[in-house]
């Protein structure tokens, strides 16, 4: 598990009354990161904050120590209990990602134990996720398909091999055969019905996301060079204001940690913004890969306004029949 993924767990899962406020330094710096947490009295400790997975004792070392005049907090992984049980011995401060914490300072002392990782659903889908990465491209762009295997692999975030295996799957389920014309996806409707319905289960949740609080507005939520607006900011775009967006997704090839930072914006249990990392690489979207990507993040909400609006773009831009798409 990734910094960003770890800190956000470790956020996600802190007894209720508690808040961690964190300031990270870019990498470059030799300063340390700062975090502050707040207890539910209003009790309020500094900390130097390491963020890092922990799978033996070794990684460890040092960290019982102060950094000058301010302890040291560790985010981290889900840790054993032989490990937990070493970092209150050595009174190590750690609060890890399934909400087991250890703080001892003076002023504030919290013991959480026994909990364990709640590991997020991730559904049986028909395509590995290098097949679904390669499917974006070449489905909401047909004139990518017979670029070379280097191309694709740069537009699809994929690596090389992993092109040909894809291309292997999809010809082993018949949706893909190559002749001396070139390659050829067969039942391409299908093919993308399929895309997005199983999106929300099969890739989005292998990709790294971070929850914060909305922004003031959803119109000051300025997207950066390769970012792009999703979910029912998308929506909103693409139907013409129909939907009203009460959330929004913001996808990312930067650091998320440092995203975040540069947003300003709280890490929230149940914030309306999601901060994805980008699946795709060097590909530019097309107008039916934001359709596509639209629609997948809409039916993962599985709620009628979803739909409707989901219908809305579908006829305006992809045409795919209701059936294959909404699965009756």
């Amino acid at each position: 598990m990734k910094a960003e993924q770890l800190l956000s767990e470790a956020i996600s899962h802190l007894p209720d009354g508690f808040t961690l406020n964190v300031t990270l330094n870019p990498l470059q710096t030799k300063a340390e990161s700062r975090a502050s947490l707040t207890g539910p009295d209003g009790e309020q400790v500094a900390f130097a904050l390491v963020v890092k997975p922990i799978h033996r004792m070794a990684s460890l070392g040092g960290m019982d120590s102060a950094a000058g005049t301010v302890p040291r907090l560790l985010i981290c992984n889900r840790l054993t209990p032989a490990l937990a049980a070493y970092c209150r011995e050595k009174n190590i401060n750690f609060i890890d990602s399934a909400g087991n914490m250890h703080i001892r300072v003076p002023g504030l002392y919290v013991a959480v134990e026994g909990k364990r990782e709640r590991k997020p659903v991730v559904a049986g889908g028909r395509f590995p996720e290098g097949v679904m990465k390669l499917l974006f491209v070449v489905l909401s762009d047909p004139t990518a398909l017979n670029a070379t295997y280097r191309q694709l692999a740069e537009r699809a975030g994929i690596s090389l091999g992993m092109v040909s295996k894809a291309f292997d799957t999809l010809e082993g389920q018949r949706y893909y055969r190559h002749a001396k014309s070139g390659r050829r996806l067969m039942n391409t409707e299908e093919l993308n019905a399929l895309w997005i319905r199983e999106y929300a289960g099969a890739l989005k949740p292998r990709l790294d996301q971070l929850t914060l609080e909305a922004p003031s507005s959803w119109a000051a939520l300025a997207p950066a060079e390769g970012e792009y607006l999703g979910g029912e900011l998308a929506a909103a775009r693409l139907s013409g204001g129909y939907l009203i967006p009460e959330s929004g997704i913001l996808y990312t090839p930067c650091p998320l940690l440092e995203r975040r930072n540069a947003l300003a914006l709280k890490p929230a249990r149940a914030g309306q913004l999601q901060l994805i990392a980008r699946f795709w690489g060097s590909y530019t979207l097309t107008p039916q890969a934001e359709a596509m990507l639209c629609l997948a993040d809409l039916l993962g909400n599985g709620d009628d306004r979803s739909r409707d609006v989901a219908r809305i773009i579908n006829g305006n831009t992809l045409n795919l029949n209701e059936s294959a798409l909404f699965g009756y």
